[in-house]
């Protein structure tokens, strides 16, 4: 497990620091950040791994436990998530999930199903402010947020939009160029 705590640098659309001439700042540049390694190097991880990330970061005062990750096919119940999430949150933590992307209803998918606790569930939006045509939805949707763009097809599928901390040297076919923030 890779752990690295305190301002971060390069902190995201979160806590992004100022006046470094990266040409970005967060909402909260000032906030601390708590990142946890829980997925192997080739993307994958245990249910196993996340639970004890989100146990570890509660444990260790995190205030918010930020997810964006989730089942890839639907999976209503995962219960050693589940109990994460509970223990999480019993420990004063507020646990939020991305809705996730497989256009789909996220009453199909743990932990963001979960009613008690709720974690807070949150969809992306276009650079339209209309759901992206790959983010999950339904009644147990929270809030919406800036995630992605519209469907452009092939050769290029244009689904990044947001203006944070886009590499410079990411792949135009993924990243274009209008998004690169400075030359750092």
């Amino acid at each position: 497990r890779v752990v690295r705590m305190g301002r971060a640098e390069h902190g995201g659309t979160i806590a992004a620091v100022g006046n470094n001439e990266r040409g970005v700042i967060g909402v909260a540049p000032l906030a601390n950040i708590m990142t946890l390694k829980a997925f192997r190097d080739d993307g994958f991880g245990s249910s196993d791994n996340l639970a004890e990330a989100l146990v570890y970061g509660a444990t260790n005062g995190a205030d918010v436990l930020n997810n964006s990750w989730g089942c890839s096919s639907p999976c209503p119940s995962n219960p050693v998530i589940e109990d994460a999430v509970r223990t999480a949150h019993g420990l004063g933590a507020v646990v939020v999930f991305a809705a996730g992307n497989s256009s789909d209803d996220v009453a199909f998918y743990s932990p963001q199903n979960m009613t008690t606790p709720k974690p807070i569930v949150v969809a992306a939006t276009d650079q339209t402010d209309a759901p992206t045509f790959f983010t999950n939805f339904g009644l147990l949707l929270d809030v919406a947020a800036p995630g992605g763009g519209k469907d452009t097809g092939p050769p290029v599928f244009e689904l990044w939009n947001i203006l944070s901390l886009k590499a410079h040297t990411c792949d135009f076919g993924v990243c274009p160029s209008s998004l690169i923030v400075g030359t750092k």
